[in-house]
């Protein structure tokens, strides 16, 4: 999964406490490993360190689209969605993935499908997150 990170260097694994056969075989589906945990808990601080750009960034890109940017105005405001997102993104520097993340990204889903967010703009978020 993150073998874009991965150099010889040795990183102390995450953990994968899933209780969900479902959600554990859509891991391995997707190949995410506690080493691949691991390697985003050792870069954690470096990349909290970039979060408040990332987020701009992100938010930046909802609001140069049309349709993302009136949903968004819509449903919330940048100021109300910013602690959110935070949250959100250093779960994934957590170096786990538990009940508690897996429920925390259901809440995130019902509230897309709620406001009927297109999940093609949700997963294309991801994108940025990713590039920065």
């Amino acid at each position: 999964m993150l073998k874009f990170l991965k150099t010889n260097r040795k990183y102390q694994p995450g953990q994968i406490t899933v209780t969900d056969r479902n959600i554990r075989e859509r891991l391995e589906f997707l190949r995410v490993t506690e080493d691949d945990l691991g390697v985003l808990l050792a870069w954690s601080d470096t990349c909290k360190g970039c979060l408040d750009d990332l987020i701009d960034k992100f938010y930046e890109k909802i609001l140069s689209n049309t349709e993302t940017k009136q949903v968004l105005q819509k449903h919330s405001s940048v100021d109300r969605q910013r602690p959110m997102l935070t949250r959100y993104i250093l779960t994934m520097f957590a170096g786990r993935i538990d009940d508690e993340y897996v429920n925390y990204r259901y809440v995130v889903g019902a509230v897309h499908d709620r406001i009927d967010l297109n999940s093609n703009w949700y997963i294309a978020m991801y994108e940025v997150i990713r590039e920065n």
